[in-house]
């Protein structure tokens, strides 16, 4: 027997066949969010630092959502739930990366590091978080990302980690701290001037 919906939402089993599907419903929700594919290419590239492998981490998250679709509980949490598949999708783009470069990143230093001019510059600024960002633990990294660099609030960061807000208060501290100690290894003399990185 085939269950259908009716014009004003019931569903008529009249029809001969198969119910519909959750998990279509679902599918057609996660293509309701290709609208936030450009914030979900800059959040993969806040990870990546590479466009080509953001665009990959988000193609893979959306293939993952729609089949995993049926994952979905609550329809309120669709986007966050999304946004922590991208996080998860970059991250893994890195680590293997990293594991197919075999070089520590530790070792790599940006040109504009390397140079006598003021480091604040708007474009030095960026060369230096990808420098040292990568350097942070994962969970951490993740929180200071989600926080300052797309500007989430602790309870958004919190539904995209699948954390507790308290607990994604404390990670977004501690990135900080250790980004901050990383800052003033490398660039000491902000130490002397006052500055607060």
């Amino acid at each position: 027997m085939r269950m259908e919906r009716s014009s004003d939402g019931s569903r008529d089993e009249s029809a001969g066949g198969s119910p519909p599907s959750a998990a279509a419903d679902s599918a057609a929700g996660i293509e309701a969010f290709g609208g936030e594919r450009e914030a979900l290419v800059r959040l993969a590239y806040r990870f990546c630092w590479n466009w080509a492998d953001a665009e990959d981490a988000v193609q893979s998250a959306f293939v993952i959502a729609a089949a995993r679709s049926d994952q979905i509980r609550q329809s309120g949490k669709a986007l966050a739930w999304l946004r922590s598949i991208v996080v998860r999708q970059s991250l893994e783009r890195v680590r293997r990366a990293k594991r197919e470069r075999r070089v520590q990143l530790a070792t790599i230093r940006p040109a504009a590091a390397q140079c006598d001019r003021d480091p604040t510059a708007a474009g030095e600024l960026a060369s230096i978080l990808r420098e040292l960002l990568p350097l942070v633990p994962e969970r951490p990294r993740v929180a200071v990302v989600l926080r300052h660099l797309e500007g989430m609030d602790y309870e958004e960061l919190a539904a995209v980690m699948e954390i507790e807000p308290s607990t994604a208060r404390v990670l977004v501290r501690n990135g900080r701290e250790r980004l901050r100690e990383l800052l003033l290894e490398r660039y000491p003399e902000w130490a002397g001037e006052g500055r607060t990185p």
